[in-house]
């Protein structure tokens, strides 16, 4: 079996599967292996090739959890996207996740002498074990979209629905993402409702008139869902950061799914004497309880090329000993400058 090198470009997404009891992804393997990491929580994944059907993958550690098709880069994406909702299907049924064996392990099983025969042996980042480690908010005036609930919520499983959302944005870009655009904080009009970075619902759901893009382009296999109260807006919230960066992309012709947006600090700051709807620079002291979470963030992606919006990102990459390009923060009239800059980060990659 052998070991190769993971290199991969954006596609336009695939059909999806099934997963944990129903719930796997299909995905679309590369014709070679992936590389191994052995940084974060990544698991061995065992790849077959034939000729009439393409590809099929499968994960040692998860028996069950299975994928097939015919593209590398939607191999890539969409076995994370297996296995990202398999490991959700296990929480929710109240199952023990398995930690990684390592890979001498397993090529050592005599139990998976068969199953590996003829394999490429990769390994596939879990998305749903990141994301469930941003659990844990670093402060009282922090909002946490994805563990908490908000009295503007609609339901009570907004927060369910927004980690959900995150989880499918993340893995359906994992070894397609050539860009990682970094920014400072989540803020009320973007990530707290939506759950994704620079991303508002009014963009997610198709609503925004200035920014014409399709959901699916987005969120490829799973349908965007409000979690605001329709009465604060009807269409959901629109947040002008998350606007000017969405229409830079599509004006310079970027793929969305090659790009990943973060934020440094990944929860949302807030002003307590004005509740969660307001915004706030976050401290240093949450700065420095993100860096761990960005470290972690940049393993999912390593090919790609992390771009910091603003200074406070740009400080954050740097103690994470990443020295990468830095773009004008859109807000605050630097909209332009933002767009040229972005252009030129473009045609230097």
């Amino acid at each position: 079996a052998a070991i190769g090198s993971l290199s991969t470009r954006p596609s336009n997404g695939a059909a999806p599967g099934q997963g944990h009891q129903g719930r796997h992804r299909y995905v679309n393997l590369p014709a070679g292996g992936l590389e191994v990491s052995r940084k974060g929580m990544h698991y061995v994944a065992f790849i077959h090739s034939d000729e009439e059907d393409g590809f099929g993958i499968s994960f040692p550690d998860f028996p069950g959890c299975v994928s097939v098709g015919d593209t590398r880069e939607d191999a890539i994406a969409q076995g994370a996207e297996a296995l990202a909702f398999h490991v959700e299907g296990m929480v929710e049924d109240g199952e023990s996740i398995p930690p990684p064996r390592p890979l001498a392990d397993i090529q050592k099983d005599p139990n998976l002498l068969d199953w590996r025969q003829g394999a490429d042996i990769g390994s596939v980042p879990d998305v749903t074990s990141f994301v469930q480690e941003l659990a844990r908010t670093p402060g009282d005036s922090l909002f946490n979209p994805w563990f908490r609930q908000d009295c503007n919520d609609a339901s009570a499983d907004a927060p369910d629905v927004r980690r959900r959302q995150l989880v499918h944005y993340l893995a359906s870009r994992i070894g397609r993402a050539n860009y990682l655009l970094i920014a400072e904080a989540a803020g009320y009009q973007g990530a707290h409702f939506s759950g994704i970075a620079m991303t508002s619902e009014r963009i997610l759901l198709g609503h925004h008139p200035k920014v014409q893009i399709q959901p699916s382009r987005v969120l490829p296999c799973l349908q965007p869902v409000q979690t605001s109260k329709q009465g604060l807006r009807r269409n959901g919230f629109t947040e002008p950061t998350a606007t000017v960066v969405w229409r830079t992309l599509l004006e310079l012709c970027v793929n969305p799914l090659d790009v990943v947006l973060w934020n440094a600090v990944p929860w949302h700051p807030y002003r307590p004497e004005k509740g969660c709807l307001s915004n706030r620079t976050p401290t240093q002291g949450e700065r420095n309880a993100s860096l761990r979470h960005m470290r972690k963030f940049l393993d999912l992606y390593p090919e790609a090329l992390p771009v910091a919006i603003g200074r406070v990102s740009e400080k954050l990459l740097s103690k994470c000993g990443r020295s990468v390009p830095c773009v004008r923060h859109p807000a605050n009239g630097g909209a332009q400058q933002f767009k040229d800059e972005m252009a030129q980060v473009l045609q230097v990659r």
